[in-house]
């Protein structure tokens, strides 16, 4: 009788088993099913946009710029300023002053007003047929240039061409990776800039005022009259320096005919060149 008992015992503990074994069997596929059901209505992880999507401008860079304007010079100076990666084209900073509420409009003071160069002229000595035929930066909808006035895009981008090995990339608001050369200067003409911009500001000149130490700043400055009298102030450089690659343009409106007015871009460009030292990427 015992032993019968013990049997009985040893019978329902392998049915037991087995059950558990089926039911585990049954389960299993089911719970996988409905872990990929569940995949279907969980959102994907968000992924980070590529860099080379993301915008070029630093909005950090463009704040300082009115407050460049101030120390520059006369708090009433209106004009314009554009910094652009001189290697990629990227353009870092794109500024009108007065400031203007209308994207577009602060936008096309920049890229579409063109300006006579004035005393500019003579030191850049572009060669004739410099600009193709219709020359534009069709990212921008720019005008084409009339050399001798230009926008100050243009007169940035040749600058970013000078410093650049004469290669003028196109100007982006996005950043990428490869960039495009749409102009290339001769080298007799690079040789010229890049001699012409570092002599006067390592000289004595209106251009000395946008040195900055621990830089090695190269650019030109100049006086002109825009068409309705106005006087302006250019100065346009750049950094020779490889870790921080940048060209700028800055053009200011209703200086005074003094030296003093003179040199008001170059002392703007001495407050935008120390911002960009004192804030590496």
């Amino acid at each position: 009788m015992k032993q019968q008992r013990h049997r009985i015992r040893m019978i329902a503990r392998l049915l037991f088993c087995a059950f558990l074994v089926l039911s585990a069997a049954m389960i299993w596929p089911l719970t996988r099913d409905l872990g990929n059901l569940q995949s279907l209505f969980t959102p994907p992880a968000q992924t980070a946009a590529p860099e080379e999507n993301l915008p070029s401008r630093n909005a950090d860079l463009e704040a300082v710029v009115p407050e460049a304007f101030r120390n520059g010079g006369d708090s009433g100076m209106g004009g314009a300023a554009v910094i652009v990666q001189y290697m990629t084209g990227e353009v870092v900073a794109m500024v009108s002053l007065p400031e203007n509420p209308d994207a577009e409009s602060a936008v096309n003071a920049v890229t579409d007003v063109l300006f006579p160069l004035g005393t500019l002229e003579a030191q850049l000595e572009l060669p004739a047929g410099v600009f193709p035929e219709g020359f534009a930066f069709s990212d921008m909808a720019a005008a084409s240039p009339e050399y001798p006035s230009l926008a100050p895009l243009h007169l940035c981008m040749i600058t970013a061409a000078a410093a650049n090995g004469g290669e003028m990339p196109q100007p982006r608001m996005l950043r990428e990776k490869a960039a495009e050369t749409v102009l290339t200067l001769d080298a007799d003409t690079v040789g010229r800039l890049r001699l012409r911009m570092q002599d006067s500001v390592q000289g004595t000149g209106n251009a000395a005022a946008a040195a900055v130490s621990t830089m090695d700043i190269r650019g030109l400055s100049g006086v002109a009259h825009a068409a309705d009298g106005t006087p302006l102030s250019w100065f346009t450089g750049y950094s020779a320096q490889q870790d921080l690659p940048y060209a700028l343009c800055v053009l200011v409106k209703g200086v005074p005919e003094n030296d003093s007015g003179a040199a008001a871009g170059a002392r703007i460009a001495h407050e935008l060149f120390t911002w960009l030292r004192n804030h590496p990427e």
